[in-house]
């Protein structure tokens, strides 16, 4: 893969960070590339691996729900404003990639360091303005269709 090819010609020159991937789909039937997937975990080129099934019951159907646990939220809010991260995101333009760009932004309500010291509404605004600061910086990106 590219990125693997990346790591390996980089792992002298400087350190890639960690790669985070969610994957959503109805179940495990519609689950693409897992050999692959399987592939990256095992060299190290994909860190965190989450997959989402929306047709299995659970309480956490969609991406946006696994974004949203603690630890994972706190983990990608500092990968974008601390680490120089990015995110993209790919998919249903009508709703996931809507909800997953609000889950962001509540994401860096609750763990961003946004300066700002009024009520939830500023932060909230506070929080669109740094997702926007990430578009226009092409650090956030969206391949999205409806």
């Amino acid at each position: 893969s590219h990125r693997a090819a990346q790591r390996t010609q980089t792992l002298d020159q400087q350190q890639l960070g960690p790669m985070e991937l969610f994957f959503g789909c109805r179940t495990s039937h519609d689950e693409l590339f897992s050999t692959e997937i399987t592939h990256f975990q095992t060299e190290g080129v994909l860190t965190h691996y989450h997959q989402v099934h929306s047709r299995t019951g659970n309480d956490e159907k969609y991406v946006q729900h696994v974004m949203l646990r603690e630890e994972i939220g706190k983990r990608l809010v500092q990968s974008v404003t601390q680490e120089n991260g990015c995110v993209y995101i790919c998919g249903d333009g009508n709703h996931m990639g809507k909800d997953v760009q609000e889950a962001f932004v509540t994401l860096l309500t609750r763990y961003g360091d946004l300066k700002v010291e009024g009520n939830d509404e500023e932060k909230e605004v506070a929080a669109r303005s740094c997702l926007e600061n990430l578009k226009s910086e092409k650090r956030f990106l969206l391949d999205i269709w409806s």
